[in-house]
């Protein structure tokens, strides 16, 4: 029987000999090898066809406790990878061909994409880029303190009406720096990246994140301190393929309270995951804990 081969990423060829020598492991700890088809070599390990033929495949996609740990080490093997090599086009989870031929085929058949994408990606690397409020009292402002003064010598029931005001003029006043801070971030951002997407976020002037940049940007010395992320490339329609029909993608959330605190009783109806401003179906949450025994 043909072996089953996980693809992480491609890359150049010319960084085969640092991933071999590297001795990553990647998914249920598996070696990490190159294949080789110049100009390009896709990062490789093999895996059993009980979990990774077509049929349990799609299954286990529906199992996140089984998906979680392997996803996460997906991520850790390209997380390595990008310091391996000059850039890599990660593939996404589930990218499975047959044997070291069907691999081959996938750098053949797709050869001129990936050395283009290569090329644009060497020296950038992509970050996410948050704001979030740190004073959500605007103590400092004029018109709340001039209300504050109203409300401390009113009776109670106008200064009731008045602290629904306050309420409604906080919000307000918000939303107005909000939107001055994220103009300014997105003008300073365009002028110093390739790329920037601004994510879109949930409207609420209560919660702390104002907004969310994907930024591509050319790697500069200070980069060191960031780890770079870069955009998962869908898997090739080949014939030596196994195809899932399943797509899962997994988004690592952390969540804390006002005190800092892990928020750890969340459900899928706690969260909303848009793409490209569409909202996407969310099919579970789970917590996962690397250091624990099962990864989940």
């Amino acid at each position: 029987m043909t072996e089953l081969r996980y693809v992480y990423a491609v890359a150049d060829a010319k960084a085969a000999p640092a991933i071999a020598a590297a001795g990553l492991r990647g998914i249920d700890g598996s070696r990490v090898e190159p294949i080789v088809r110049d100009p390009l070599l896709a990062a490789t390990s093999v895996v059993p066809a009980a979990d990774f033929e077509e049929g349990p495949l799609n299954e286990h996609l529906q199992d996140i406790d089984w998906l979680a740990p392997r996803a996460a080490a997906h991520q850790e093997v390209n997380s390595a990878l990008l310091g391996l090599a000059d850039a890599i086009v990660p593939l996404s989870f589930g990218a499975i061909y047959r044997g070291t031929a069907g691999v081959s085929d996938l750098l053949g058949a797709r050869a001129a994409e990936f050395r283009q994408r290569l090329t644009t990606l060497v020296g950038k690397a992509e970050w996410i880029v948050s704001i979030e409020r740190e004073d959500t009292t605007l103590a400092d402002s004029p018109s709340l303190m001039a209300l504050d003064g109203e409300i401390a010598t009113a009776a109670p029931g106008r200064a009731f009406l008045l602290s629904k005001r306050r309420e409604e003029a906080l919000r307000e006043e918000r939303r107005t720096r909000d939107a001055v801070l994220v103009e300014e971030t997105a003008a300073g951002l365009a002028d110093a990246a390739v790329k920037v997407y601004r994510e879109a976020l949930i409207d609420d002037s209560a919660v702390a994140a104002v907004a969310r940049f994907s930024v591509l940007a050319v790697v500069l010395a200070l980069t060191a301190t960031f780890p770079a992320a870069q955009t998962p490339q869908p898997p090739a329609r080949a014939k030596n393929a196994v195809q899932s029909e399943t797509t899962a993608i997994l988004v690592d959330v952390v969540v804390r309270d006002k005190k800092g605190q892990s928020v750890t009783d969340l459900t899928p109806a706690d969260f909303e995951v848009y793409e490209d401003g569409v909202a996407q179906d969310l099919g579970a949450v789970t917590r996962y804990m690397p250091d624990a025994e099962g990864g989940a």
